[in-house]
C-alpha cells in the first residue's frame, strides 16, 4: 500500500519540478538577451541582461523590450519622444508616449557618450507603474524627473529606430519585479484534493509503519534482558554442579510461563 502512493506522491513532486524548470529556464532565456550597452569612450557593444549594472547606459533600438528600467535621455526623434507597448505591464495595446528632457536630447549618437557624466537621485524600488520621483545632476543643473521619462522593463520600444537611456532600476528592484507574485497554481479543485488525501494517507502510513517497528524492536530488547537476568538469576545456580543457568535462546522465553511438566531422561551421567 505504501509503495503506490509513493509512486503517486513521488509524481506529483516530479511534475511541480518539472513545471518549476520550465519556469527557470525561460527566466534564463529571458536574462540571456542581449542589449547594447556603453563600454566607455563613446563605444558600445552588446551585454546580457543580467549583466547589466544601475548606471549603465544602453541603446535599445525598434522592437526591443527594455532590460531594466530607464531613465530616457533622447531618442531617434529630434525631439526626444519614443512610443513604447505596456502590454507586458498594464494590458493596454495602445502605445505610450515618452519624451526626454531638453537637457540630454544632445545625446544622439555613440559618440556623444563619451564624455558623458551625471547622477541621479530617486526613490527607493517600489511596485508603483505611475509614478516616480527623482531628479538629474548634469552639467552642473537640477532636472526634475517625473514618469513620462521612465521606461520600464518588459515594455517594447515601438515605432521608434533606437532610444538611449540611463538604467535606474535591475533584476528584482525593477517595478514589473516589484509587482510579480507567485504563480498560481493550474491544477484543478479535484487534483487538489486528492493529493491533500493522498499526502495524508502517506503520512499515517508512515507513521503506522515506525509505531509498528519500534513495537517490534522493543519486544525483542526485552527478550534480550530477560535472557541476561536468567543467566544471572542466582536462584537458578546449581551448587552440586557449579553451573548456572544458561539461556541459549531468547526466542522461546515467553514460553517459559506456560510450562507446567517437566520430563527428564533419568539416564545417569
Amino acid at each position: 500500500m505504501i509503495a503506490p502512493l509513493a509512486f503517486v506522491v513521488g509524481l506529483s513532486m516530479a511534475k511541480e519540478a518539472m513545471e518549476d524548470w520550465s519556469r527557470f529556464m525561460q527566466d534564463m532565456k529571458v536574462n540571456k538577451r542581449k542589449v547594447s550597452t556603453h563600454k566607455g569612450n563613446g563605444i558600445f557593444g552588446y551585454r546580457q541582461w543580467h549583466k547589466i549594472l544601475v548606471g549603465d547606459v544602453v541603446k535599445v533600438e525598434k522592437d526591443q523590450f527594455f532590460p531594466a528600467d530607464l531613465l530616457l535621455l533622447s531618442s531617434s526623434y529630434e525631439d526626444g519622444i519614443c512610443y513604447v507597448e505596456t502590454m507586458n505591464l498594464d494590458g493596454e495595446t495602445n502605445l505610450k508616449v515618452k519624451r526626454a528632457m531638453d537637457a540630454t536630447l544632445p545625446l544622439e549618437d555613440d559618440m556623444a557618450f563619451k564624455d558623458f557624466n551625471a547622477t541621479i537621485r530617486c526613490e527607493d524600488p517600489n511596485p508603483s507603474l505611475y509614478t516616480f520621483v527623482g531628479n538629474l545632476e548634469y552639467e552642473k543643473q537640477v532636472y526634475s524627473l517625473d514618469p513620462s521619462q521612465i521606461l520600464l522593463r518588459d515594455s517594447k520600444l515601438r515605432n521608434t529606430s533606437y532610444i538611449y537611456g540611463v538604467v535606474i532600476f535591475t533584476g528584482h528592484d525593477s517595478k514589473v519585479m516589484q509587482n510579480s507574485t507567485k504563480s498560481p497554481s493550474k491544477r484543478s479543485s479535484i487534483e487538489s484534493k486528492m493529493d491533500y488525501i493522498i499526502y495524508v494517507l502517506f503520512t499515517l502510513l508512515v507513521l503506522i509503519s515506525m509505531i509498528s517497528s519500534i513495537l517490534y524492536v522493543s519486544i525483542e530488547v526485552v527478550k534480550v534482558l530477560q535472557a541476561m537476568f536468567i543467566n544471572q538469576d542466582i536462584q537458578m545456580y546449581d551448587e552440586e554442579s557449579g553451573k548456572p543457568a544458561h539461556a541459549r535462546t531468547s526466542n522461546l522465553n515467553e514460553e517459559l510461563g506456560q510450562v507446567d511438566t517437566i520430563l527428564s531422561d533419568k539416564t545417569a551421567h
